[in-house]
Parts: C-alpha cells; structure tokens; sequence
C-alpha cells in the first residue's frame, strides 16, 4: 500500500486498510534532508508504527544520535537496519506468563 505523506508534518501510522502494523518500514535516503529533531521525531513515529519484531532500514549515514529505546540494530555489520523489541511492559508481562519462558 503507497500514499502521499509528509513525515516531517503528518502522523505516521499504517495506511488505512492495513489489518496489521507493517513488518518491514524502509526509510532510506529521506532522513538526511532534515533536521536532526525532525529526524529524530521520524524515526520514532516509525518505530510506534512498526510491528514488535518488525524491521526499519534506515540509510546507514541517515541514522540519528538519538535512537528509540524500542529499536535495536538488526545485525552489526548491517548498518542502518533495526529490530524493534517489545516494549519493557510487554516483555515483563509475557515473562510473567504461566509457562513462559
């Protein structure tokens, strides 16, 4: 599913008819044409939008200082590409789970 989105200036959410949060957000080659802060504020937007589990590929200069505590990197010598974990809410409720673990 495509659209028209301003990412400095829109909500980011997943388009409407998606029954599911996207797995994979590819933003590559956008970020380095704003600001630090907007950038910062975009990559978050897009981590609260993807799947637990989920993949945002970022341009591997394009990554802000400042980086969501729910992402992750995927892999180290793949740069620009990030896991998003559950949240620590989540993973100490499914913890508490009978037979988890």
């Amino acid at each position: 599913m495509f659209g028209a989105l301003n990412l400095a200036t829109d909500p980011v959410r997943p388009p409407a008819g998606m029954d599911a949060a996207p797995e994979v957000i590819s933003c590559r080659n956008v970020l380095v044409y704003l600001g630090p802060d907007v950038a910062t504020k975009v990559v978050a937007a897009l981590a609260e939008c993807l799947a637990v589990g989920g993949l945002l590929i970022l341009g591997a200069v394009e990554v802000p200082a400042r980086m969501p505590a729910v992402l992750e990197p995927f892999e180290p010598t793949v740069p620009g590409a990030f896991h998003k974990r559950p949240s620590a809410h989540r993973a100490r409720r499914l913890a508490a789970r009978p037979g988890a673990g």
